[in-house]
């Protein structure tokens, strides 16, 4: 059987042979969100929309409109998916400045 002719990575530079570069995670570019557990199911949503309408304002700066619903404890650091006890309300900017945080301390965790 014929095999495909190899690829050049435009990440890191390699050829590969394969689907995918070894340097690439399994994951990456993947749109699939599983149905039971993922943000994007209707269970989710109707959470998010709860607890967006019962604390309309942001829960770190209290002056914008909560639009984004975020894990207080991250659920890579072992914060509860489900549990409303660590879901807040977050405008985009503090989101965006906890995700940023939370993505430094993930570099820097031991794996």
């Amino acid at each position: 059987m014929p095999t495909a002719p190899p690829r050049q990575c435009d990440r890191c530079r390699r050829t590969f042979t394969g689907s995918r570069c070894p340097c690439r995670k399994a994951w990456e570019g993947s749109t699939r969100t599983g149905q039971t557990s993922g943000t994007n199911s209707r269970r989710w949503r109707r959470l998010r929309e709860r607890i967006l309408q019962e604390s309309p304002l942001c829960s770190t700066c209290q002056r914008e409109l909560a639009t984004v619903l975020d894990h207080r404890v991250p659920v890579a650091e072992g914060g509860a998916m489900w549990s409303e006890s660590n879901l807040q309300g977050l405008c985009r900017s503090c989101s965006d400045r906890k995700t940023q945080e939370e993505a430094q301390r993930g570099r820097r965790r031991r794996r």
